[in-house]
């Protein structure tokens, strides 16, 4: 095989089957170019061709060109075509193959590994970080070498963020969502602590809720768990809050209830309370927010002729009665007008009835002259179908005493004695 030695300041023309030697005389390659190590004054290396991005995409290439190696001093101003991805200045190769056609930028760094990730579409590899590009294998955020292989696509082991903003509705997906919990969430600001609009999912350890308000208005659910059972909450208010709708149940060894309320702030409501032993409670507060009323049904049935009476404690516990068992009021009346609760009077003095109407319909009254002497009572009774005006007391068989009942325009008389 023929060898030739040309001079290092001039190299020109082609030679067929030879082997080329710059600075030396037995070359060992088809092109062998020897170094001046020990000469400072001369400057070891090979200069490829140096042009700029713009230069290099006037130029079309073809497979006959497969392998030529160029220095791009700029980037492409406009990268496209078999320049797409010269995007910055270094050494590029141009691949010829119909798959690729294009110039393709060496690898810079201590290795050259194969980029794991392909150009979507394509089977390319990615050479920036501003293209498409796709894997076949799973994904592992935050693994170990140690870790097993993920079952998943895409798993990440540590926070993970996600969010996608429209005008101004922002959604989003948090695993450490104000570093309370994970959480899911449509706002109206990326800032969740301040959105004027927002609706949020989150769970974390015993706790899970759902929330939606608009201003300070809106709902939210709320259910807690812990190693006895558990308890939940769902809440709806207006506007500015002053007024709510709620329903809290709670079973874990601490509390047993069920509990309906419709309330003002600091002021009136009323609460209907469930428990499995106890019964049905009634609360109600006034405009004040003091109590006014507190109450509990029997958990049982009352029978015929019973009625529902109250012991008159702060937190009445009601109880089935027989009407004939029940204590009827009795009271001394000198003057005025038999009150509406009243239902034995002793007369010691001329007194009226109330006007018989359709609230006290039905009410009877026993009275009694509790004196020597006559006393009048005034009123419109009704006796033999006819009304008349007052009704005189004494003390002779069948005079001292009568017993009342309102018809609604009148009090007839039902027995005296």
């Amino acid at each position: 095989m023929t060898k030739k030695l040309f001079p290092v300041v001039l190299l020109t023309g082609s030679f067929a089957f030879a082997q080329v030697g710059v600075n030396t005389v037995s070359p060992k390659a088809t092109l062998e170019v020897a170094g001046n190590p020990t000469d400072n004054t001369k400057y070891d290396g090979i200069i490829a061709p140096r042009i700029t991005g713009d230069q290099l995409k006037a130029k079309n290439y073809s497979a006959s060109q497969t392998g030529a190696l160029v220095y791009v001093t700029a980037a492409d101003s406009a990268p496209s075509g078999q320049t797409l991805d010269v995007t910055s200045p270094g050494y590029y190769y141009f691949n010829g193959d119909s798959a690729v056609n294009k110039w393709v930028k060496l690898s810079t760094g201590i290795s050259a590994t194969p980029e794991p990730w392909n150009v979507q579409n394509t089977a390319n590899p990615a050479t920036t970080n501003n293209q498409n590009i796709y894997q076949n294998g799973k994904v592992g955020v935050g693994f170990l070498p140690t870790d097993a292989i993920s079952d998943r696509q895409f798993e990440v082991k540590g926070d993970m963020k996600a969010q996608y903003g429209s005008g101004s509705n922002y959604f989003g997906i948090d695993t450490n969502l104000l570093g309370v919990g994970s959480g899911m969430y449509s706002s109206d600001n990326t800032d969740l602590s301040v959105a004027n609009n927002l609706s949020l999912v989150m769970t974390r350890p015993g706790i899970s809720s759902l929330q939606s308000n608009n201003g300070q208005g809106g709902g939210s659910v709320v259910t807690f768990s812990n190693p006895n059972g558990g308890a939940f909450g769902l809440v709806a208010s207006n506007s500015n809050q002053t007024v709510s709708a709620s329903v809290f149940g709670q079973s874990d060894g601490f509390a047993n209830y069920l509990n309906f309320s419709h309330s003002k702030t600091n002021a009136e409501s009323t609460i209907l309370m469930l428990e499995k032993m106890k019964g049905t409670t009634f609360i109600y507060n006034n405009t004040s927010g003091t109590e006014e009323g507190n109450y509990t049904l029997p958990r049982t049935n009352g029978t015929a002729n019973e009625v529902l009476v109250s012991d008159g404690a702060v937190n009445a516990q009601l109880s089935w009665k027989d009407v004939s068992a029940l204590p009827q009021k009795i009271r001394t009346l000198a003057s005025g007008t038999v009150a509406v609760d009243d239902y034995t009077v002793l007369v010691t003095g001329n007194i009226s009835l109330p006007a018989a109407s359709v609230s006290n319909l039905g009410k009877t009254y026993n009275l009694i002259n509790d004196t020597s002497g006559p006393v009048t009572v005034a009123g419109t009774f009704r006796m033999n179908g006819g009304n008349f005006s007052n009704y005189g007391l004494n003390n002779t068989e069948l005079g001292r005493g009568i017993v009342v009942q309102s018809t609604g325009s009148a009090w007839v008389l039902i027995s005296r004695y």
